[in-house]
């Protein structure tokens, strides 16, 4: 929606945040930035963590009547957090035109927030219903989830595998979208990633499906966005860093269920419900359980070809074949007998039903 006959374009700001004190200075910019960027612009801050620091810091630093932080009473996850935030919106401020999804750990990122948010409401781009910018590392490599292709077998089989370009020895184009295609060729993109989007809010509509695991989240919404008849746009010129796996490491003991949440069940559940082409859950249980069992195979041969070619020591070679060891016995377990969750489910639903077993 453009700014016409006396409207002023509404573009709501969400940031889910969790243990994120270290990222703080820079997210107080970016939502600085954004505050003053255009008047209809409002920022929506859910803190995760219980970190009343977090509301204290950056509402007296702004003081913005357009942004407000709200401690959440428990974390349930990012999608409750944004549904959370976006309730909470709309009773304060009123309805809005745009939603954008910004992750604390996406840093510099102020410029390219309001560009994202300016160009998405010309009238050119009245097909599109979502947009993402560039990720990357501090490497300056591309953030593997920005820039993603629909799920097929192969591509599931390949990831579970833990290596994602087997897709292409399976004829398959790998998930992710090379450098080359982002930059030039994105007709097969399907999905930005959510630690950076902005999206129409009719597409958002209530809020995000917290039916489903995290990580799935975003990819769930891109798909919903094509179903309603837009499509999705990457914007290659437009780059922001993302340091990554903040609340990830914040919470190392709950591993287990990350993993499985992270590596099987999202890419299964978006196979099986959010896609157009559905797919059976027996078949994907036996992707998930074939891949598993390469990956436990593999592991120790690779492991030792790491020590023969010296690209690893004995120990740090040992302690990497744990790791691949523990994922696909988790991954095997989860295709035997996992649950395949359809109804409402919290983070910490989903931590207590897999437990902390490392």
């Amino acid at each position: 929606m453009t700014e016409s006959h006396g409207h002023i374009r509404r573009t709501l700001l969400i940031c889910v945040t969790f243990n994120s004190s270290d990222s703080l200075p820079d997210l107080t910019s970016t939502i600085d930035e954004f505050d003053r960027d255009h008047p209809g612009n409002h920022v929506m801050v859910v803190e995760n963590s219980a970190d009343t620091d977090i509301k204290q810091v950056i509402e007296s630093q702004l003081g913005s009547r357009r942004v407000h932080v709200e401690v959440a009473a428990r974390n349930e996850g990012f999608s409750h957090g944004v549904n959370l935030g976006y309730r909470l919106a709309q009773r304060r401020w009123g309805q809005f035109d745009f939603v954008v999804l910004l992750n604390p750990d996406v840093v510099a990122a102020g410029k390219t927030v309001c560009e994202l948010v300016n160009r998405s409401a010309e009238p050119s781009e009245s097909e599109f219903g979502l947009w993402g910018a560039v990720l990357k590392d501090e490497r300056g490599q591309i953030d593997r989830g920005c820039a993603r292709r629909v799920w097929n077998r192969r591509r599931l089989f390949s990831h579970v595998v833990g290596y994602p370009n087997l897709a292409k020895l399976l004829l398959s184009a790998p998930r992710n979208l090379t450098p080359y295609e982002i930059a030039y060729e994105r007709s097969e993109l399907a999905m930005v990633s959510g630690a950076l989007m902005c999206m129409r809010a009719d597409v958002l509509q209530d809020g995000l499906d917290t039916r489903l695991p995290m990580y799935l989240e975003d990819q769930e919404i891109c798909l919903r966005c094509i179903r309603k008849g837009h499509k999705v746009r990457l914007y290659p010129d437009l780059e922001a860093i993302h340091l990554g796996g903040v609340s990830r490491k914040s919470i190392s003991k709950f591993e287990r269920p990350l993993r499985i949440m992270e590596l099987v069940e999202s890419p299964v559940q978006c196979m099986r419900i959010c896609q157009e082409e559905h797919h059976g859950l027996a078949q994907l249980r036996l992707v998930v359980f074939s891949g598993g069992i390469l990956r436990f195979a593999a592991a120790p041969v690779i492991a030792v070809a790491k020590i023969a070619s010296r690209k690893a020591d004995v120990a740090s070679a040992t302690e990497w074949m744990g790791t691949q060891l523990r994922l696909s016995s988790w991954f095997v377990s989860w295709a035997i007998k996992g649950r395949f969750h359809t109804a409402d489910i919290s983070l910490s639903d989903y931590f207590d039903e897999y437990g902390v077993v490392r």
